[in-house]
């Protein structure tokens, strides 16, 4: 089965927003102790991480497929998405609030840029079909 570069950077994206929380509470001792809860809470995370993102991946789709239809380079494809993916970001949790709002907004942004530069559009992937 081959993946094309929008699902693998959203899926990426998912897995890695809700697992850097809890490295960087290994890593810098914030809330020591509390890494199992946070382990426990990783599949919970990822279920709201879907559900919340299903608009901006709708959107990303929108983007991505129009994009390839015209004659953008390939890195500038990728930017454009990565900026995309960053706005939906933003926008789903000022949309939701909370405390600790601007902190999921950089935890899941750098996770959607590590991820969204990782993976490489494939030439053929942004061919301009013929009709």
């Amino acid at each position: 089965m081959k993946f094309n570069y929008p699902l693998k950077h959203w899926l990426t994206t998912i897995l890695l927003g809700p697992l850097f929380p809890i490295v960087f509470s290994l890593i810098f001792g914030e809330q020591y102790g509390q890494e199992e809860n946070q382990i426990a809470f990783y599949p919970l995370f990822l279920l709201f991480s879907i559900a919340f993102s299903m608009p901006t991946i709708f959107m990303y789709y929108l983007i991505y497929y129009y994009l390839k239809t015209t004659d953008i380079k390939p890195t500038h494809l990728k930017l454009t998405v990565i900026i995309w993916t960053i706005l939906g970001i933003s926008m789903t949790f000022l949309f939701m609030g909370g405390k600790s709002t601007i902190y999921y907004i950089i935890i899941y942004s750098i996770a959607a840029i590590i991820s969204g530069l990782i993976w490489k559009i494939d030439v053929e992937e942004n061919e301009i079909p013929e009709n």
